[in-house]
């Protein structure tokens, strides 16, 4: 009856009445137990926000249901109605989670009537407020404060980024850098909490529509650690995985979901191999900029740059070229309009075309090196006389260049690219968790306890295969990626990696014999001096296939990591 892979509330009761046929009470109170145990374990979790500011969006990208839009007129139709009552979504990998998507606020209604209608918050554990574009305004404050002095657990979620980003792009236009926008907002919030005593470190920039974006990973870990005491060393945002084709990434999504990851070296060296899959960004800089412009420019997020002149070299030129060089960027100098110089002005002596072209290299040359750049390439061309100058052997060195440039962007995308797989393969795992302790508790209702610590162990040594932590994974990938093995078995941190001492696992899934029942195993005769052995608890099982995952798929992380570290 143990076996059964329905492992809700009602298939336990259904259980515990099995066995009170068959007159096996102890097995009954067992199960019982283990009812008990996993209603205490329920996390309530409410998140709310004024109305149309996105928290059910959000809830829906918690769930791993984000919200798409395909559909073009949708943005011509009516918004869908706000939440008027009240939705409880059970959590797809946690089962001990509960979302609760509560009603908004109006902006002109007091915070306290508010929270009368929302009912009792003591249940909730943790609550998650909700801000759309715009300030933090003072109904936000006061509904802050008072889930803060119910001693609630409390996270803010800035939503709608992606748009905040969009409208200043079209503002700002050459001087947009996301990055600055995205400081901007996050130094505005963390003054606003500061000034009225608040913690601005758990507040989190995120869009419930690009959940693989700014910084909703980091939300979610936050969330996790705040109610599931589930604590990740990632700290950092998720960027777009642009520079790498879609075929590969869902390449790479598809070990996620059914392979392990010992198969990413092999997607990683057939695009390292065939860099016509990778993308090359390359700005061409330089026509209308000021020097406050360059100032504002985030040039991270291009490969390469064609810095581009028309008449002489000016002011703006040289702080672009040093700004360029400062960023461990390269460029080419494109000096354009060439056939204007060379052509014989009237009433001036003629100069050979040769020497004029010369002239202009020679001075653009000198300009460049004196604003640090070592060897300078300079190329003279004409638009509209595309094959009488340089353009040709612009786009000559422009395709000889490509494929190391194309190298050192998915070098500087791979980090991203793991960590976001080593992410995706820890959700599949511990969708599995809540399940696989459930599974164990009832095995030892009819088993001894040394064959549940054997069927965990077995669970964990699954994990790492899953991970690539196993030794033949860890072997393959030091031969896929040119890395010595001793190197990357030097990552491996967690114990769960290693070989298991069966006393170790028992004192990780049991509780501790309460008093009582170790003071009732002396009495003579009644108690007949029986060993009393510890109890195997679903709460501490439960918690430490958690924690397995955790830091296995850390581990993984560091092994990828270490492995695809250039050399």
């Amino acid at each position: 009856m143990a076996g059964s892979s329905v492992l809700d509330e009602s298939h336990l009761k259904i259980l515990k009445a099995q066995y009170e046929a068959q007159n096996a009470s102890g097995a009954a109170s067992q199960i019982q137990a283990l009812v008990d145990c996993v209603n205490t374990l329920k996390i309530q979790v409410g998140i709310l926000g004024e109305r149309g500011s996105g928290v059910s969006t959000l809830v829906g990208a918690l769930l791993d249901k984000p919200r798409r839009v395909t559909d073009p007129w949708a943005y011509l139709r009516e918004a869908p109605e706000t939440t008027k009552q009240p939705v409880v979504h059970a959590h797809p990998i946690y089962p001990d989670l509960t979302l609760h998507d509560l009603p908004g606020f109006e902006a002109s209604e007091k915070p306290s009537a508010y929270l009368k209608r929302l009912g009792d918050l003591s249940k909730f554990s943790c609550f998650v407020v909700v801000v759309g574009s715009g300030d933090l305004r003072d109904s936000h404050l006061q509904v802050l404060k008072a889930i803060k002095q119910k001693g609630k657990g409390l996270i803010l979620a800035r939503t709608k980024v992606d748009l905040d980003l969009h409208t200043a792009e079209r503002r700002l236009r050459s001087r947009y850098n996301p990055s600055e926008q995205l400081g901007l907002i996050r130094k505005e919030l963390a003054g606003v909490l500061t000034k009225h005593g608040m913690d601005p470190k758990k507040v989190f920039l995120v869009s419930g529509l690009e959940t693989d974006r700014y910084e909703f990973a980091r939300f979610e870990d936050s969330l996790e650690g705040e109610v599931l005491n589930l604590k990740r060393t990632h700290d950092g945002s998720l960027e777009d995985l642009n520079k790498v084709s879609q075929k590969k990434i869902k390449e790479l999504y598809a070990i996620c979901q059914d392979g392990t990851l010992s198969e990413v070296p092999t997607v990683i060296s057939s695009v390292l191999t065939d860099p016509t899959q990778i993308r090359l960004d390359v700005a061409v800089i330089g026509v209308g900029l000021t020097e406050e412009d360059v100032s504002h420019l985030d040039l991270s997020r291009y490969d390469f740059f064609l810095l581009v002149a028309s008449e002489r070299y000016k002011h703006t030129h040289s702080c672009l070229a040093r700004a360029i060089t400062s960023a461990g960027k390269q460029f080419f100098f494109v000096r354009s309009k060439i056939d204007v110089d060379v052509e014989t002005r009237p009433g001036s002596q003629p100069v050979a075309k040769e020497e004029v072209q010369s002239q202009v290299r020679k001075s653009c040359e000198e300009a460049l090196k004196k604003d640090g750049v070592d060897s300078p390439q300079v190329f003279l061309v004409s638009c509209l006389k595309p094959d009488a100058f340089d353009l040709p052997l612009l786009l000559g060195a422009l395709s000889s260049y490509a494929p190391d440039l194309k190298t050192k962007a998915l070098r500087k995308a791979l980090p991203t690219a793991l960590s976001r797989v080593v992410r995706r393969k820890a959700k599949v795992l511990m969708k599995d968790v809540w399940g696989k302790a459930l599974q164990s508790c009832l095995f030892c209702v009819e088993h001894p306890q040394p064959d549940v610590v054997d069927s965990l162990t077995t669970t964990i040594a699954s994990f790492c295969i899953e991970f690539g932590l196993d030794e033949a994974s860890l072997e393959y990938t030091a031969q896929a990626t040119g890395t010595a093995r001793r190197l990357l078995q030097a990552v491996i941190q967690s114990p769960f990696a290693k070989p298991l001492d069966p006393a170790y696992v028992l004192s990780l899934i049991t509780k501790p014999t309460s008093l009582t029942s170790w003071a009732w195993s002396y009495v003579p005769y009644l108690g007949r001096g029986v060993k009393v052995e510890p109890e195997i608890s679903f709460e501490s099982t439960y918690q430490m296939l958690r924690r397995a995952v955790v830091e296995l798929s850390e581990n993984a992380e560091a092994v990828l990591q270490l492995a695809y570290t250039e050399k």
